[in-house]
């Protein structure tokens, strides 16, 4: 915790003076402007969240019985993470919510594709085989 105050002291004391040899001299400051002018053009303008309709999204349960259990763990990744969190929800594929946390898709893809498997295997015993 010390060693993250003494962080943040020195920062603050550098971006000090760098505002005043800015305010100082005119060519720093230019030259200040355009690195900060480049490092804001390069971030990424931010998506509005729009929910998905029920109907848009795919329905897991076909796609599981189309396809071998690792192909379908890849068809989910292949997925946005808007979706599969739709998935999810629409599912309810988790009621712990630990999902909510999380950013990769390979997690999200793991949790479906078990939860999937888990309930189309649920009352395969009591099924007939076809021989």
């Amino acid at each position: 915790m010390r060693k993250e105050k003494l962080i943040i002291q020195i920062l603050r004391n550098l971006a000090t003076l760098i505002a005043d040899e800015a305010a100082t001299n005119p060519q720093f400051a230019e030259r200040l402007e355009g690195v900060l002018a480049e490092v804001s053009s390069n971030k990424k303008p931010d998506k509005p969240q729009k929910p998905m309709a029920v109907e848009e999204l795919p329905d897991p349960f076909v796609e599981a019985k189309a396809r071998t259990p690792d192909e379908f763990e890849l068809w989910l990744r292949d997925l946005d993470i808007p979706i599969l969190k739709a998935l999810i929800r629409k599912h309810d594929l988790d009621s712990s919510k630990k999902w909510q946390k999380w950013r990769e898709s390979e997690k999200f893809a793991k949790l479906i594709a078990d939860q999937i498997q888990a309930r189309m295997q649920r009352g395969a015993s009591f099924m007939r085989s076809e021989a």
